[in-house]
């Protein structure tokens, strides 16, 4: 009797270690030490959300809040090709691709969903430089996103 219950006991362990390993897993989207070209790993706080006036009703921004005002924190990777540095304590438009909503119910499919983010908000995201032609001035767009 007594090897059974220690067979069941290692067996709960083992599996309770399992679980918690899964579970760490899913709650650490970002590996704050690299960053693919043209992104940064950025720790931000959301010092305001905007709304984006639109009529595209087909547009996710026109139903959910997806621009924010972001205050650097910290900038803990920059990938190649960045052409202008983000500095500490500045503060930017982002604008948020999956929205700054809890994902959870907007997008059925979506296998770890986003908490969304409100003001006073800090979390660790991958902010992506875009440059459009003709302007010296980059659009910031953060697609992955988990709160710090």
């Amino acid at each position: 009797m007594n090897k059974k219950f220690l067979l069941l006991f290692i067996f709960l362990i083992f599996l309770a270690c399992k679980t918690n390993e899964k579970q760490t897993q899913k709650t650490h989207r970002i590996n704050t030490s690299e960053a693919t070209p043209g992104t940064y790993k950025i720790i931000g706080k959301v010092v305001k959300i905007k709304k984006i006036a639109s009529n595209d009703t087909k547009d996710i921004c026109s139903q959910y809040p997806c621009l924010a005002m972001v205050k650097i924190m910290d900038v803990t990777a920059t990938g190649s090709g960045i052409t202008i540095p983000l500095k500490i304590g500045e503060i930017m438009e982002m604008r948020f691709t999956y929205t700054l909503s809890n994902t959870k119910n907007i997008f059925k499919d979506i296998k770890v969903p986003y908490p969304g983010l409100k003001k006073g908000d800090e979390f660790i995201g991958v902010a992506q430089q875009q440059l459009l032609a003709g302007s010296t001035n980059p659009k910031f767009v953060i697609g992955d996103y988990e709160l710090k």
